[in-house]
């Protein structure tokens, strides 16, 4: 008994729901896929045992990646964020690769699944079948973060796992099309190549818009949520707006360059859009937190493309002792 509570005791609570899971994944093949929908009476192919087979080990380094693989400090862990487009204005206000690693990886992790489940089965060439699966997978990995506590229910990861798993059912068909020559052709090229190149155009829309923009975008715009949170002045505000100058470091080099002067807000504008939740906090505030400003100044703050962009700079007090830091965007849209 005790070699038992030893083991026991040193799995993680993680661990114990993995070898929970784990049968209950196994039984839920056999019983649904065998005995309910094949009436026992099914004899697998090899092949289709070699592809089962791979989607369930698949599906365990799904789960494994989910359970051991994220990092602590995930922020609102336990929670559920509804914000379906808050990935993207983080993702596009940090504009890069990594910036959008996220997206990218959420729509890559159930697209095998989506290229797997045609190949097991004739009854998974209907869309409606594939699009159940991958759903009810990404809703059971969201639960098992929400109820481990180990990250939070994010409905845009829920959006992005299932049209991963679409994509990956139209690209397979597309090259069953290919390979098989079937009738028809045309309309079936249309249907499954309409997601992947929506996809694609909505992708080349964003980089191009991008790139037509004479200045980066400023990692210091995400919206926080005021819920609950005062913020005062005990300083004079300007109501004039004034034009300040962009500048840009010279290659190889600490001498910066003047590119143009813009039109900035007032820092009494600023101090609205501070007010409103439009800046990205330096530390956690809470509920019922006090914070008041106590210093503005004009300054500059590098975007994604190195220009040197005008920002004010509010320095101020949280509940009387914490000293915070904040950038608002000055440029005039």
């Amino acid at each position: 008994m005790s070699l038992i509570n030893s083991i026991l005791g040193s799995l993680s609570i993680n661990s114990i729901i993995i070898i929970v899971l784990v049968p209950i994944l196994l039984n839920l093949v056999y019983f649904v896929l065998y005995k309910r929908i094949y009436k026992g009476k099914y004899s697998f192919e090899k092949k289709q045992i070699v592809l089962i087979t791979l989607l369930l080990g698949y599906y365990l380094i799904v789960l494994a990646g989910t359970l051991f693989g994220r990092g602590s400090g995930i922020p609102h862990e336990g929670t559920i964020n509804f914000d379906i487009l808050s990935g993207y204005r983080f993702a596009w206000n940090n504009f890069s690769l990594v910036s959008f690693q996220d997206i990218i990886i959420n729509i890559a992790l159930l697209f095998p699944v989506g290229i797997l489940l045609p190949l097991i089965n004739k009854s998974f060439k209907r869309a409606g079948s594939v699009l159940l699966v991958v759903f009810g997978t990404s809703f059971f990995i969201e639960i098992v973060q929400f109820v481990t506590d180990i990250g939070r229910i994010d409905i845009s990861d829920l959006l992005h796992n299932t049209l991963g798993g679409m994509l990956g059912y139209c690209i397979i068909n597309l090259l069953f099309i290919k390979k098989n020559k079937q009738s028809g052709t045309f309309k079936q090229i249309v249907k499954y190549a309409s997601l992947p190149m929506i996809v694609c155009l909505l992708t080349f829309g964003i980089i191009i818009s991008y790139h037509m923009q004479e200045f980066g975008n400023l990692p210091i715009n995400p919206e926080t949520k005021m819920s609950g949170i005062t913020i005062k002045t005990t300083i004079s505000l300007d109501e004039n707006p004034k034009k300040m100058p962009v500048y840009k470091f010279k290659k190889n080099s600490s001498e910066q360059i003047k590119i143009k002067d813009i039109e900035v807000i007032s820092s009494k504008e600023a101090f609205q859009k501070l007010k409103r939740g439009e800046f990205l906090p330096l530390e956690s505030l809470n509920e019922g937190d006090i914070i008041t400003i106590t210093k503005c100044t004009l300054s500059s703050y590098s975007d994604t493309k190195n220009f040197q962009q005008p920002i004010y700079q509010f320095e101020g007090i949280i509940n009387g002792k914490q000293e915070a830091l904040y950038y608002i965007a000055a440029a005039k849209k």
